[in-house]
């Protein structure tokens, strides 16, 4: 992408970025390099995800780590949401260096959906909108520098929402960086060629 685009209900950023108002591209195999963060407004949505199923409702929001173990959605008729997709590589620039984001990941593989209360709604819907106004504002004068800060804000919002609900944050950074390598490692499929504990601890 060179620029702002909308076409269907659908924004893109040339640092592939990409907002839109509905789950038809949830599946689609041109987004597998982006992780997807999903807020609905109002409806449901089944989600099969890491061979769980997953129920989104009006009051929750999702993280979709790796589309890869995504393996079918059920919206319902009504069912109103925003995604906002971020290309991976872009990501990594622009994450927080927060121990408990890792902890979180490991906790959103096996379960994406994050119930939301009512002061978590209000906020989650303010920074949807929010990151859609910074992303449209091509214009301004440090537009990269707001958009990675803007990601900054919606992972430690969307994380601070997942760490109420799990009441845990002890996790060092030391252990986080580790099991980030491990996590990365599994991803890459690493698992295919070595399947010994030996080889993992010495990585």
């Amino acid at each position: 992408c060179t620029g702002i685009h909308n076409i269907q209900n659908t924004t893109r950023h040339m640092h592939n970025v990409i907002i839109e108002s509905n789950l038809d591209n949830l599946l689609n195999n041109e987004y597998d390099g982006y992780q997807a963060f999903i807020y609905c407004r109002k409806g449901s949505c089944i989600l099969t995800y890491n061979e769980g199923r997953h129920e989104m409702n009006g009051d929750s929001c999702a993280i979709i780590l790796n589309k890869k173990f995504l393996k079918d959605i059920a919206p319902a008729p009504d069912l109103e949401c925003e995604v906002i997709y971020i290309e991976e590589s872009f990501l990594r620039q622009s994450e927080p260096r927060n121990p408990y984001i890792i902890q979180g990941m490991l906790a959103l593989y096996s379960y994406p959906v994050i119930k939301l209360d009512k002061e978590g709604t209000k906020l989650c819907n303010a920074l949807f909108q929010n990151f859609k106004l910074r992303i449209e504002n091509t214009q301004h004068k440090f537009y990269d520098d707001i958009l990675r800060t803007s990601i900054h804000m919606l992972m430690l919002d969307l994380y601070d929402f997942h760490a109420r609900i799990n009441n845990d944050d002890n996790t060092s950074l030391s252990a986080a960086s580790i099991m980030a390598k491990f996590i990365g490692m599994l991803e890459n499929k690493e698992y295919r060629k070595n399947r010994e504990v030996a080889y993992y601890a010495e990585k």
